[in-house]
């Protein structure tokens, strides 16, 4: 028995220290288990995992192709319930949805990135939305003085429960500087 929790308690990460040779600049596999008792009115619990996969690619003319495909079946979750411990329990498919892609220019000082977004800035970000979402659109930043960056973000933030970049509804009604 506490075999089988401290099993469930596991994660596996997998990172690339220094940068592999070739376009790839950067890797991330990441899987995680755990053991969920679900807020719900017969105290339901369940086993669960979550997956990432992630990716920076060198591509033509010194642009960045950052991709990011993570389980879980809206914006702050990354978690599907692959065991119910109950009779009644339903079980989610654990399937990736490919959240986050976009290309990525430096310019000297400035840095511009177009797709689906991460929402998480650079040095700081005071938005406080999940990492591990998502924002269809442009972001632009510029070093404009000694340590002075500015920043703007402008696109879309909607269809928070469809992960999936191809399936999701956009309309332009998010913006940051």
């Amino acid at each position: 028995m506490f075999a089988a929790l401290a099993l469930l308690a596991c994660s596996v990460v997998a990172r690339a220290e220094a940068p592999p040779p070739g376009p790839l600049r950067h890797a991330t596999l990441s899987f995680d288990s755990r053991y969920d008792r679900i807020h719900a009115p017969d105290g339901a619990h369940c086993l669960q995992n979550s997956a990432l996969v992630g990716a920076e690619i060198e591509t033509l003319l010194d642009t960045d192709l950052v991709v990011m495909a993570v389980t879980g079946d809206d914006y702050t979750s990354r978690w599907s319930s692959y065991h119910g411990l109950s009779d009644s329990d339903q079980t989610d498919p654990m399937a990736l949805s490919l959240r986050q892609l976009y290309l990525e220019r430096w310019l000297g000082p400035a840095r511009v990135q177009a797709g689906s977004l991460a929402p998480i800035k650079g040095a700081a970000s005071t938005s406080g939305l999940e990492d591990l979402g998502w924002i269809d659109g442009l972001r632009a930043q510029a070093e404009v003085a000694s340590g002075l960056v500015l920043e703007g973000v402008g696109g879309s933030l909607a269809d928070l429960d469809t992960p999936d970049l191809f399936l999701r509804q956009r309309s332009l009604n998010y913006g940051e500087l």
